[in-house]
């Protein structure tokens, strides 16, 4: 049994085709393939033991001829092994298989790479999904969790966040991908932000963002990585010295005499205390109308059995941001304020209630200093303000859980009014500083009496 290679030709020069011979006796084979092989006639009928064909194999030609002469020889030897023969078929694929494989390598690879491109192209990129994402909020096309749209201004903050991170890419000279968010990318975001003195809590609210988006993005199938959900992949944040009205400052604010000022003024201060009696954002008290208004008639008995009305005047919100559901009963001083407005509401832009309210406090006098503390740049900051510069919208609803609380008022009754889940939630609301604080709790509970 053997395997023989050799030329067939009458000429004494150029190129000729390498034939393989396969011999046996039992069963009796004999079969002659010619390959794709061509070779030298000289140099391949030289004495294989002159010194001439020992420098040919040592050549990148010889080298290459003995491979696949051991090649097609140990392919051959392999399907003999098998035991039944080989026929001239068998012996046609094992040349083929190894004349070709080189060829056929490449052509596989130019197939994956083809396929690659392909994928890529279909495949949704981390700035492309973040394009999408963002046409499919303000659309309406993609819900929340809970099923409603998502609120205009959480909208606004997923277009800011974006744009810081289209700021950080363009920083960096790189369009970052869904698998390249991974620790290094978190550090160095972070360190970016910093340096372009974005405050602690409003990175944390980019990074929280980001998070979210980077969950819908895998839930959508658009990528399978996972730093992202680790413990040190976290959102920032500080505790915030947001201030809060005392009861004895909203009384100079309400005892201005406004009646020469614009209406601007006026609607800004009615506004503006409905949303402290409510303790609403001003999402939800900007927006009230006279149907959130009801009367509820409560039914009590008294030990003897004897039954007892009285009517109490509410108010009905759905929350904007959360579609949570609240009620809230009216004080006194909610109640003289509704009065005030028998058919509409009062309205106003937050920029111009915001503008106003700074006025206002101003006004009243409200020009004790304050000192803020702020973590800016990855730098701890303090500062001292006049108050009225620090009143905004979102200080009516601070005010309220505040005035609320020092009132001796259940924590889980305030949550009930305001919407929060959770009583942590709730004491970053409560500003009330330790003096006050202390005269509460004096005057509450005979322990300190």
């Amino acid at each position: 049994m053997g395997v023989f290679f050799s030329i067939r030709t009458r000429k004494s020069r150029g190129l000729a085709a390498l034939q393989v011979r396969v011999q046996m006796t039992s069963p009796k084979v004999n079969i002659i393939q010619t390959t794709p092989i061509r070779v030298d006639i000289e140099t391949y009928q030289l004495d294989r033991n002159s010194l001439k064909w020992g420098r040919f194999i040592k050549s990148p030609e010889g080298k290459d001829l003995l491979q696949k002469e051991h090649a097609i020889e140990n392919g051959i030897n392999y399907v003999l092994q098998k035991g039944g023969g080989i026929s001239p078929e068998q012996v046609r694929k094992v040349v083929d298989d190894v004349c070709f494989a080189e060829l056929r390598r490449k052509e596989n690879e130019a197939q994956a790479r083809m396929h690659a491109a392909k994928e890529k192209e279909q495949r949704v990129s981390f700035l492309k999904y973040r394009h999408m994402y963002l046409q499919q909020i303000q659309s309406g096309g993609r819900a929340t969790y809970t099923g409603r749209n998502f609120a205009p201004s959480t909208v606004v903050s997923v277009g800011m966040v974006f744009n810081r991170l289209a700021e950080f890419e363009k920083h960096r000279q790189h369009i970052y991908d869904f698998d390249e968010i991974d620790m290094n990318f978190y550090r160095d975001f972070i360190a970016f932000l910093k340096q372009n003195s974005y405050n602690l809590n409003t990175i944390g609210k980019t990074i929280k963002i980001l998070k979210t988006v980077l969950r819908c993005a895998k839930e959508d199938g658009c990528h399978a990585n996972c730093n992202y959900l680790a413990q040190s992949f976290k959102a920032p944040k500080s505790d915030c010295d947001a201030i809060y009205l005392t009861r004895e400052e909203l009384d100079r604010i309400n005892s201005l005499d406004l009646s020469k000022e614009s209406p601007g003024r006026q609607l800004a201060r009615d506004l503006f205390m409905i949303g402290v009696w409510t303790a609403q954002r001003v999402s939800d008290y900007n927006r009230l109308t006279r149907d959130s208004i009801r009367t509820e008639t409560i039914r009590s008995w008294d030990e003897n059995g004897k039954l007892s009305e009285r009517q109490v005047m509410t108010i009905h919100v759905v929350q904007q941001k959360t579609g949570k559901k609240v009620v809230i009963p009216c004080n006194k001083e909610l109640r003289a304020l509704l009065g005030k407005y028998p058919e509409r509401l009062p309205h106003l832009s937050e920029q111009k209630l915001n503008q106003y309210l700074k006025d206002l406090g101003k006004m009243a006098g409200l020009t004790e200093e304050v000192e803020i503390r702020s973590t800016k740049g990855g730098v701890l900051t303090t500062e001292r303000l006049p108050k009225y510069r620090l009143i905004h919208s979102h200080t009516a609803r601070r005010t309220g859980a505040t005035l609320m609380y020092l009132s001796g008022m259940n924590v889980y009754d305030i949550c009930k009014i305001t919407g929060h889940s959770n009583i942590k939630t709730l004491e970053r609301y409560i500003k009330a500083d330790e003096l006050e604080t202390v005269k509460r709790i004096t005057e509450t509970y005979d322990y300190f009496k």
